[in-house]
């Protein structure tokens, strides 16, 4: 499993598309220093620099840049990776050609997918992990409340696994997967009662998966998926 693989402390990192660079945080804390986040939003970099700030850890390099052209050196990073990035794009080809294209030969991209998924998805796995808001949800609707979601002009696309598998091999990665993950990104949507109960439900999954030995630890049926994780290599 591709995985598998521990990461290097001398590691070249890109969080392509980084906001507020929450990943790029977490490795910079545990040792990781050649970093660098990229995004077009000037606001995201900002915040990320505050972010690394708060936490007394080392600044990393930060790029302003159009994440399908970024400028950069071809070659230059051992592992690009992203949270909820490649979903906004209707085409994300071109995202992952550039990807390719600054991708050191033998590195790995590793990119969590957050695509569209209806609300019915999400009840069984609410049910399991955290029921307060299927109840409200209900009482809401017995009530025939109509107040109606925020609208966002943001993109959201639901392109399936195979389609990512079959961009990224017509690009030339190689070992690519895109697997089903995360059964908790919609119900944690409750705040205190999230962080009490459905952190519990995460850290016990972890745990289990971690002494099973299963990679990606998150890694769940289909049907309980809210995510997916897209891992290639470049030879």
């Amino acid at each position: 499993m591709l995985l598998c693989c521990q990461p290097k402390k001398t590691w070249r990192f890109l969080e392509l598309g980084s906001g507020r660079g929450t990943t790029s945080l977490y490795l910079a804390s545990r040792g990781y220093d050649d970093i660098t986040l990229l995004d077009l939003s000037e606001t995201g970099l900002k915040q990320a620099f505050d972010n690394f700030q708060s936490e007394n850890v080392a600044p990393p390099k930060l790029v302003h840049a159009n994440a399908l052209q970024s400028g950069l050196p071809s070659n230059s990073f051992d592992c690009i990776y992203n949270i909820g990035v490649l979903e906004h794009f209707d085409n994300p080809s071109e995202f992952l050609k550039e990807s390719f294209r600054l991708l050191a030969p033998g590195e790995i991209i590793f990119m969590v997918i957050v695509p569209k998924v209806p609300y019915s998805r999400s009840i069984l796995c609410r049910l399991l992990f955290n029921p307060i808001t299927l109840i409200k949800k209900l009482i809401k609707t017995l009530l025939g409340d109509k107040t109606k979601s925020p609208v966002s002009n943001m993109i959201r696309t639901s392109i399936d696994d195979d389609e990512y598998v079959r961009i990224a091999n017509s690009l030339g990665f190689t070992k690519t997967q895109c697997v089903p993950y995360n059964p908790y990104h919609q119900v944690c949507q409750d705040g205190r009662y999230s962080n009490s109960w459905v952190l519990r439900w995460y850290r016990l999954h972890y745990r289990v998966m971690q002494l099973i030995g299963r990679e990606p630890r998150l890694r769940v049926a289909k049907p309980f998926a809210f995510c997916l994780l897209l891992t290639a290599t470049k030879d």
